[in-house]
């Protein structure tokens, strides 16, 4: 049975250990950016709250769909999340010293993630 896993793989029990040490190779550099992500956010707040992170992963997946990655898969580029990234952060910068509500800014991400999807399923179409 492994450390990590609760149900034993056929990797696991032919290669043993080995499977353990792959597991916590590749969870630990997803563990640490988790965990600076986290001070960074806290730093950038001010404090720590159980609803700091509520929709980023909205803004995430905006910025990867603007960015030319598609939701169907099989697309996308590292240059075009970061262009997609930049597009959504200066909108969120814009709404946010226009004193737009919070909950504005949500509808308007949204409508911009669909948009970008739209546009991305009609560009498949052709």
């Amino acid at each position: 049975m492994g450390l990590f896993c609760q149900i034993p793989c056929l990797f696991e029990l032919l290669f043993g250990e080995l499977t353990h040490f792959l597991i916590f190779s590749l969870r630990m550099p997803g563990s640490f950016q988790s965990a600076v992500a986290g001070v960074v956010l806290t730093a950038r707040v001010g404090s720590a709250s159980p609803e700091a992170g509520r929709l980023l992963e909205l803004d995430a997946i905006a910025a990867c769909v603007i960015g030319g990655a598609s939701l169907m898969g099989g697309r996308g580029s590292i240059f075009g999340a970061i262009l997609g990234a930049f597009v959504m952060e200066s909108l969120n910068n814009g709404m946010s010293m226009a004193n737009m509500d919070a909950s504005w800014q949500d509808i308007i991400k949204g409508v911009v993630l669909v948009a970008a999807v739209g546009f991305d399923m009609a560009s498949r179409r052709r």
